[in-house]
């Protein structure tokens, strides 16, 4: 699989937190990412949902850069290494729409599991 290198501007400002290994921290501090895949819901990508990704995603490191937009999907999981790299909390977002008070259970209302 080729890598596709992302340019990040806003990540290099992060100050990152003693929660995230340093193993971790190095890529989340580059100027530039190496992506596995691109998500794009409007197909420029190599994928339109995060979900199906992760589905195809390896069992080792595995980087995935999202581009900005709403991507309204619930991600069931039990894959380790995946890291998400998108534009920003306020491009890209992954929400799904269940919620407690619509009738989902609290486990059932998670938009990560």
């Amino acid at each position: 699989m080729v890598l596709q290198t992302v340019e990040l501007h806003h990540l290099h400002s992060l100050r990152l937190q003693n929660c995230v290994y340093s193993r971790h921290r190095k890529l989340l501090q580059a100027n530039t990412i190496k992506a596995n895949v691109i998500v794009a819901k409007d197909g420029t990508g190599n994928y339109m949902t995060v979900s199906k990704v992760i589905k195809a995603a390896s069992g080792n490191r595995f980087v995935i850069y999202v581009k900005a937009g709403v991507y309204k999907e619930k991600i069931h999981t039990n894959k380790y290494s995946i890291t998400l790299i998108g534009d920003g909390k306020y491009s890209t977002i992954i929400s799904g729409d269940d919620s407690v008070a619509g009738g989902s259970s609290m486990p059932g209302s998670a938009t990560f599991s």
